[in-house]
């Protein structure tokens, strides 16, 4: 049965965007437009879903989406690689229409870099090593009281009887189990147990599964192509080519159809080639 897994935006508009230049690894911020935006998709997010998590491309235009979205769906933000655009080297910054045939040489040549950047397979190889344990991973699964979980004192990843205090580099829990078991003996101070944050809290509290929230994915254009055509196992979509693929802002939520299938759906824009508009 086809499940809703997480959810993937492309991040706002920047200047760069607005004159039609490639952004690569350049890493302008949002103009006020790309704002609006994230300000726009982080409504619909706070609206419909419920998001636990979003993990962000560590460029600036990403970031800042992630914390907007952030801002109104209480959501902690964490950055990965993973999720970095498309390293188009020398065509960084030059316009997009004057240089689209010498793209397109290196989208119908694969396996060749461009100069000063990577090719589209080592791209996609990319993109695909974070998302596929990504998409894999089970919720349930992460540990309570991680680093992922920012030791949050709410949400589905809390312990509802841990104690976060006096400061962050110093935490107690009083939950029943942990206080009890023997292997925690030597952690006891006045009858609480000292958090090891190195290595996390404990394994004693889950989240139940109706309180699981889903992951929210901020991007880039060539990432979110990368990623659908890989769904659908060509290269239909063209990477880095216009905004009509995914426009700024763009949201989609990504299903799992069957066993190591997957889908994108539009939510803002009626099919993919109108991705985000």
């Amino acid at each position: 049965m086809a499940r809703l897994i997480a959810l993937i935006v492309r991040h706002g508009e920047t200047a760069a965007n607005a004159k039609n230049l490639f952004r690569s690894r350049m890493d302008p911020p949002l103009n006020s437009k790309g704002e609006r935006e994230a300000e726009k998709v982080g409504k619909i997010v706070c609206d419909k879903y419920d998001v636990h998590r979003i993990v962000s491309s560590p460029m600036l235009r990403a970031v800042q989406t992630a914390d907007i979205i952030a801002e109104h769906c209480g959501a902690k933000v964490s950055q990965d690689r993973g999720l970095i655009s498309w390293n188009l080297g020398f065509l960084s910054g030059r316009d997009k229409k004057e240089y689209s045939d010498v793209l397109d040489y290196f989208v119908d040549n694969p396996k060749e870099p461009v100069p000063e950047g990577e090719s589209l397979d080592d791209l996609e190889e990319r993109t695909w090593d974070f998302f596929e344990p990504e998409l894999k991973k089970d919720p349930q699964d992460e540990a309570s009281g991680t680093p992922q979980s920012g030791y949050a004192e709410s949400g589905p990843y809390h312990c509802a009887q841990c104690i976060h205090k006096p400061s962050k580099d110093s935490s107690y829990c009083n939950h029943p189990k942990v206080v009890a078991d023997p292997m925690n003996a030597k952690r006891k101070v006045n009858g609480l147990i000292q958090i090891d944050r190195e290595h996390g809290c404990c394994e004693y509290v889950r989240p139940k599964k109706e309180d699981v929230g889903i992951k929210l994915f901020v991007t880039h254009t060539s990432n979110v192509i990368a990623l659908e055509n890989m769904f659908h196992g060509n290269r239909d979509g063209r990477p880095e080519t216009g905004e009509d693929a995914v426009a700024p802002g763009g949201l989609a939520e990504i299903w799992e159809t069957g066993e190591g299938e997957f889908e994108l759906k539009p939510v803002i824009g009626e099919k993919p080639a109108a991705f985000g508009e």
